[in-house]
Formats: structure tokens, C-alpha cells, sequence
């Protein structure tokens, strides 16, 4: 892999509240890729992985990640900024999507060293973390359906896991804004768990909407965002909690179903059969640009 940055954790966003604002065309955007790492031992035997750094790729997740980077490659997505996981299924996904790049020709593919961002790490499960999940819905029942169908205020000990993730994402989307430059094209590849909490955070949703966009291994979502131009406006946008334009990146007769008020927001990049869980049914509206952040 090229050279890499790491960035550090940073200190706790406040909690934010949902904004709604009005944007223009003038305001300068980046376009966001967030992809999965591609299939794990732990996936494939059931087990949890959380941010435990144990489980690797196997051979179905090696043949999806370079398919992942023949699908972007083939899309003519050359990414100015990466962002990756530290987390080793993270890395070695990015590994073979660049591998793959290399081996379609593409030497100077793509333009930047990735950096790796701690707070895009996966959702911390602390015990359950690296157990098999038919053995935590025998060990701890209502735990186990309070995490599978109230998540969000699902606690192991003291500690929230989604309450948490939320708080982590928001930092991790500081970062990005911050390191990126207006109508770049940058690429985060991390997990299911964080990719649902960046895009439902970006869109200034709080923790009831994890499980409503499930990730596949490999899955790949575009995302168009507002770009804050100081450090103090990307921290003001964090806490106003939303970040989407309300610039369609889905063309209107391209939506299969009649409500294209969300489904506008999302563009599917690999595979192209994935669907976003109810992405068409979540509400509108938690859209903000650098002048309503002010506001």
C-alpha cells in the first residue's frame, strides 16, 4: 500500500441537533464513496467483530475487494483524498482494490497516499466482540433482541455501542471535511456499522436509524456533501449535524419507486443490484450549507 498519515482521535462533538436549511449552487461540495471492507472469518462464521482487529479477509472477501476496484476503476473514479479504517479488513480491502487499479494500468492511480482515521473504526461490542452470535442470543436473550431490534439503546456494561459509534462519526466526518478541498472526489473505506452512522449523521439522523441501511461486504454508496471553508465552520456544521446537499447524485427517472425526495440522495456504486434498506422512506429535510450553518 502507498504511505500513509494517521490522524489522531479527537475530543467529543456535542451532541447535535437536526438542522434544515436551504443551500445554492455556489456552495462547493465533494463527492464521498463510502464503501465496506470486503468478507471476513469472522463474517463468513457468524462471529462479532466490532473494533477487534483479529479476523482477515478471506478468499471471497480478497475476490471482492478487487472487484470493487475494477467497478469504481471502470466508473472513472479517481479519488483526490482516501480515508481508510485502521482496522487490518480496512486495509488489506484498500490492499487489493489499488492492487487491482495497478494491474488495469493505472500507475498513477489513484492520486494520494491514504490516511487512516481512527474515529472511522468499526463500533465497539467490548465482551461480545469476537463471539459467535448464536452463542450471545443463547447467553444473553433479551440483551442479544434489545441490540438486534433497539439498538440504539442497546448498553453492554455502562457503555452505549451506538450512542458511541454516533459520537465517533461525527468526529470522523470533522476530519474529512476538514482535510478535503472543494469539488474533490474522496473514497472512505471502513464497515457496515460506521458507514450507516456517516451517512445517516451526514443527513442529521440520530442512533434509531442504525440497521436501516445495512451495508454489503464490498457495498460501495455515493454521497454528495457540503464543504465548510475553516476548521470553525466544519465544526459548526458537525454540531448542526447535517452535511447532504440537496443536490440529487440520481437522476429522477432512475428512481424505481415514487418517492424520490431520499432515494435522490443515494447513488448505488457497487454492485449494482445492492438496495439500501428503506433509504426512500427516511424524512427529508435534515440538509444544511455553510450559509444555514451560520444561521
Amino acid at each position: 500500500m502507498t504511505a500513509a498519515t494517521t490522524l489522531s482521535p479527537q475530543a467529543d462533538s456535542a451532541s447535535p441537533a437536526s438542522t434544515t436549511a436551504t443551500t445554492t449552487s455556489k456552495t462547493a461540495y465533494i463527492d464521498v464513496v463510502i464503501c465496506r471492507h470486503g468478507e471476513t472469518c469472522h463474517n463468513a462464521e457468524g462471529r462479532c467483530q466490532g473494533m477487534e482487529d483479529v479476523s482477515r479477509l478471506t478468499a471471497q472477501g480478497e475476490a471482492q475487494a478487487l472487484e470493487l476496484g475494477r467497478a469504481l476503476a471502470e466508473r472513472g473514479q479517481r479519488f483526490d483524498r482516501i480515508f481508510i479504517s485502521p482496522l487490518a479488513r480496512a486495509r488489506h480491502t484498500f490492499d487489493h482494490m489499488e492492487k487491482q487499479w495497478r494491474a488495469l494500468g493505472f500507475r498513477a492511480y489513484p492520486r494520494c497516499a491514504p490516511t487512516f482515521v481512527p474515529e472511522i473504526q468499526e463500533i465497539c461490542l467490548y465482551d461480545w466482540q469476537g463471539q459467535l452470535r448464536k452463542d450471545l442470543q443463547v447467553l444473553y436473550p433479551d440483551e442479544f433482541e434489545n441490540w438486534m431490534n433497539q439498538p440504539a439503546t442497546f448498553c453492554i456494561g455502562q457503555h452505549y455501542p451506538v450512542r458511541e459509534l454516533w459520537t465517533r462519526a461525527k468526529r470522523g466526518w470533522e476530519v474529512i471535511l476538514s482535510q478535503s478541498k472543494p469539488f474533490e472526489r474522496v473514497l472512505v473505506v471502513a464497515h457496515s456499522g460506521i458507514n450507516q452512522a456517516l451517512c445517516f449523521a451526514a443527513l442529521g439522523h440520530q442512533e434509531p436509524m442504525y440497521r436501516r441501511l445495512n451495508f454489503p461486504n464490498c457495498g460501495a454508496l455515493h454521497l454528495r456533501l457540503a464543504l465548510p471553508t475553516s476548521p470553525a465552520e466544519t465544526a459548526e456544521m458537525v454540531q448542526a449535524g447535517g452535511y447532504t446537499l440537496p443536490v440529487p447524485v440520481v437522476d429522477a427517472e432512475e428512481v424505481d419507486d415514487g418517492d424520490t425526495s431520499m432515494a435522490q440522495y443515494y447513488r448505488r456504486v457497487h454492485p449494482f443490484e445492492w438496495e439500501p434498506e428503506l433509504h426512500s422512506r427516511l424524512v427529508v429535510g435534515a440538509v444544511i450549507s455553510r450559509e444555514g450553518a451560520k444561521g
